[in-house]
Formats: C-alpha cells, sequence, structure tokens
C-alpha cells in the first residue's frame, strides 16, 4: 500500500489529466483520485508545484461530486474561532448546564480548527467551508497541501488528532466541583485519546483497515501514520 515505484513527471501530469477528464465526462472510478495521491510520493516536488493549481482544481471536482453545501471560507473559519471561545467562556460558568454546553461546543469545533489554523500557519490554503452531518468542515486546496514537505503533512494530521480529546480534558477541569461528570469527562478523554493513539498504531504497524474501512479516512491520527509510512518509504528510496 505504502510502496514506492517509479513515476516520470510526465506520466503523473498525465495521469491527472486522464484523472480530471473522467470526472467531467462522468467516467471516474473510484479509487483513481487516491492512487494518484499517493503516486505524488514519487515525482520531484518542483512537478507538484507546477500543477498545484491543477491538482486543486480537479480535487475540487471530485468533492463537489458528493454535492456538499458550502460558503466561503473565511465565514465559517471566523464561526468555528467565535464557538470555540464561546465554548471556552462557557467552561467558566457557574451553570452546569451552561459548561455542558460549552464542552459540547469545544468538543465539536476544536478538532477541526486547530487543524485548520495548523494547516494555515503551514502554508495550506483552503478553497471553501462544506457541511458534514450539519457541522462545518474545510476543503483544503489540495495542491498547496501536496507541496507540503512529508514532515509537515504528517503534522497536520496529527494536529487533527487534539481537538476532541483536548475538549474533554478542559471540561474535566471545569466540572472539578462535580465529581460525578469530572470522572465521566476524564473517561471519556481517555477513550478518545486511546481511540486516536490505537488508530495511529494500527496504521503504522501495517494495519490500515478496519471492517472494510480505510482507517486514515475516518480519523486524522491514522492519516498522519499512513502520511509518516509514506514519506519514510520516499525517503528511503530516494
Amino acid at each position: 500500500m505504502f510502496s514506492r515505484q517509479p513515476m516520470e513527471a510526465e506520466t503523473f501530469v498525465h495521469t491527472l489529466k486522464e484523472v480530471e477528464n473522467s470526472l467531467d465526462n462522468a467516467t471516474y472510478r473510484k479509487g483513481d483520485w487516491q492512487q494518484l495521491v499517493n503516486s505524488s510520493w514519487n515525482v520531484d516536488r518542483s512537478v507538484i508545484l507546477s500543477v498545484k493549481e491543477d491538482i486543486t482544481r480537479v480535487s475540487n471536482k471530485l468533492h463537489q461530486q458528493k454535492g456538499p453545501g458550502k460558503l466561503p471560507f473565511w465565514p465559517g473559519y471566523v464561526f468555528e474561532c467565535i464557538a470555540s471561545f464561546a465554548g471556552i467562556l462557557c467552561l467558566f460558568s457557574e451553570y452546569p448546564f451552561v459548561k455542558l454546553a460549552g464542552v459540547v461546543m469545544l468538543a465539536l469545533g476544536l478538532q477541526p480548527l486547530i487543524k485548520v489554523t495548523t494547516g494555515l500557519l503551514l502554508g495550506v490554503s483552503y478553497a471553501y467551508t462544506y457541511f458534514l452531518n450539519m457541522e462545518p468542515r474545510f476543503k483544503m486546496n489540495y495542491g498547496s497541501y501536496l507541496c507540503l514537505p512529508g514532515v509537515q503533512r504528517v503534522a497536520l494530521h496529527l494536529a487533527g488528532g487534539v481537538g476532541t480529546p483536548l475538549a474533554m480534558l478542559m471540561g474535566f477541569f471545569s466540572f472539578r466541583d462535580y465529581q460525578l461528570i469530572s470522572n465521566g469527562l476524564m473517561l471519556l478523554f481517555l477513550v478518545v485519546a486511546l481511540m486516536q493513539i490505537g488508530a495511529f498504531t494500527a496504521v503504522w504497524m501495517g494495519y490500515p483497515k478496519v471492517a472494510g474501512y480505510l482507517l486514515e479516512n475516518l480519523t486524522s491520527p491514522a492519516k498522519a501514520a499512513a502520511e509518516l509510512r509514506r514519506h519514510q518509504a520516499a525517503e528511503s528510496h530516494a
């Protein structure tokens, strides 16, 4: 899955055009895009830079096949910032239900907010905000992501696994005067953290699927492990 096979720059560019043509002609085969992305490790970074906008365009076409509702990126990002800040303020309330509302807001908002902010700091740009199960998510300009060095790709996805455990931990300290609730939040923190660590470890050890689903498509730490394996494979064949 993570092996590195030689690929010429011309082959990569040609394959990218073929994927776009298949999307335009409604003949796209599931998995073709992921194969292309995996093969990006096999070409010089300068090639990726030269077709960065093309990669982004094709990625957006593929994503829009799913038909998610979308808004411009920055309004969605600012909303997440405000919602997370409001969640933190709720933790300081004297009312338990307000505190719980704050924990829920942080559990939903911190995960994407921390990951996207990390992406922006690393140089990733974003195309738009879209909605998944009524929650705002952020579509990368994928060409800017593929231009990142491998270590930075790994760091970006590791950042995507921090938010929810952090929200549980903040809730635990907020409810320190409510023993039952604080114990429950600590249990949730441990469960979520262990799930994230378990997903990373499973992919890192060469077990990328669970119940037929790719773990890297389900959680950011698993994606980090997959990208780390690809990065190390590329380094060993450089």
